[in-house]
């Protein structure tokens, strides 16, 4: 019979850490993507989190560093995503609409109340201490870059309108997805960003995966 392992106090003791540090940043994010940067303290993230604000302090000292993991946090795992993309889907067309789905879900899953992480804060740059605004720049430009290489291959796959430049299509999907959740939000309803999506079919794709 094998030997059963014991937790040790001190592997706990780092699990609950760990734990506790994601769960600040869980419900950071949830208030950022609801009404953004401006909207939350260490005293609503408390509320919300039933935890005493020296606890938050802890783990990160000020509300700076807070927002600083969250967005490097956002982008890994949104990397991350496109990575998933790739190894799921190997059609051009499949990838496109599989990233249009991020967007998608991010509404669909919360009433129309969410919107990008970086595109919210993105609207608040002039409140945002310089160093975060740089790692919402990153995220914006490896989005772009992404969808710039991926138009380049549907290109030439011939699975995507030959007249479209790869960097400027990036700008303008990206571009065009953030500001549809905006309104999506504002209106309380998906169809913006659905419509915008819908638009994107027609301009991009020469075979709509679509129908």
């Amino acid at each position: 019979m094998a030997e059963r392992k014991v937790p040790q106090a001190g592997q706990i003791a780092v699990k609950f850490v760990i734990d506790r540090r994601e769960q600040i940043l869980d419900a950071a994010q949830d208030i950022v993507q609801r009404g953004g940067y401006t909207s939350f303290g260490y005293r609503e993230l408390s509320l919300a989190i039933g935890i005493r604000k020296a606890s938050i302090h802890y783990h990160f000292p000020k509300k700076e560093d807070l927002v600083l993991a969250l967005v490097q946090r956002y982008t890994d795992h949104f990397v991350r995503s496109l990575e998933a993309i790739e190894a799921d889907f190997q059609l051009p067309a499949e990838q496109l609409d599989a990233y249009f789905s991020l967007f998608e879900v991010t509404l669909a899953q919360s009433n129309n109340e969410k919107c990008c992480l970086a595109g919210v804060m993105g609207a608040e740059i002039g409140a945002l201490p310089e160093f975060v605004r740089e790692e919402i720049l990153d995220f914006c430009l490896k989005n772009q870059r992404w969808l710039a290489s991926l138009i380049e291959r549907g290109i030439v796959q011939k699975a995507f309108n030959p007249a479209l430049i790869s960097s400027s299509a990036a700008q303008l999907i990206f571009s065009a997805l953030e500001g549809a959740m905006m309104l999506s939000r504002l209106h309380n309803s998906s169809q913006y960003l659905l419509g915008v999506i819908e638009q994107f079919h027609g301009l991009i794709f020469i075979d709509d995966k679509s129908c």
